[in-house]
């Protein structure tokens, strides 16, 4: 009886899995897409049941954290998508003219939807700093050490 080698015992398609280059980017992506949804949901829970009760520089933060990271996450499902296509047809080329995608590419389609959540972070410390400060508005961001500290 002859002994199978190492690469003929693993299931049919397994080799390709492990040279897909797409697929840290569709993990990162998708990490992406589940840290905006439960922020999202962490926001809508922390609104009180009437609208009345937002005092002026929450309402402020609220909304700009909700919109912010709505964008964030729509951004991420866009190029969650675009990668997927592009992985599809990166492995519907035949092995011999496919070539790995562009660094650049992937650092586009990575830091694309970051860039909303980092608006979304500065309402957050606007906001903490307002509470922290007990200031009517939001102030702001050059001037939230001074506040805080």
């Amino acid at each position: 009886m002859t002994e199978r080698t190492s690469a003929e015992s693993q299931p049919l398609g397994t080799e390709r899995l492990k040279i897909d280059p797409f697929r840290p980017l569709i993990h990162f992506l998708v990490g992406h897409i589940a840290f905006a949804l439960a922020i999202l949901a962490a926001m809508f829970t922390s609104l009180p049941k009437k609208g009345s009760e937002l005092v002026p520089p929450l309402d402020l933060m609220l909304g700009g954290i909700l919109f912010w990271m709505s964008i964030s996450a729509l951004l991420g499902a866009v190029c969650a998508l675009i990668a997927h296509l592009l992985k599809t047809g990166y492995f519907l080329q035949r092995e011999e003219y496919r070539r790995p995608p562009s660094t650049l590419l992937v650092a586009c389609l990575g830091l694309l939807p970051i860039i909303p959540g980092i608006f979304a972070v500065a309402y957050a410390m606007r906001g903490g700093a307002a509470m922290l400060a007990r200031l009517p508005t939001l102030p702001d961001l050059c001037s939230i050490p001074s506040l805080v500290f």
